[in-house]
């Protein structure tokens, strides 16, 4: 079984989904580019990703 550093982190997620939120109301606004408004979206998908590789990986070792 993984230990506790491989657990999804709850916190890291609130945090990215704030920042992409963020970056879209500041690209909004005129005050960032769409680059970092599709930075911050990449880099919460990629946390979203890993979490659910953990599940996956987490029931896989429960059925074998």
């Amino acid at each position: 079984m993984r230990t506790t550093c491989c657990k999804p982190n709850i916190s890291k997620t609130k945090s990215l989904n704030k920042a992409a939120n963020d970056a879209i109301l500041l690209y909004q606004s005129a005050m960032a580019n769409y680059l970092e408004v599709i930075t911050a979206q990449n880099n919460l998908l990629q946390n979203e990703l890993e979490a659910i590789t953990i599940k996956r990986d987490k029931l896989i070792a429960l059925t074998t």
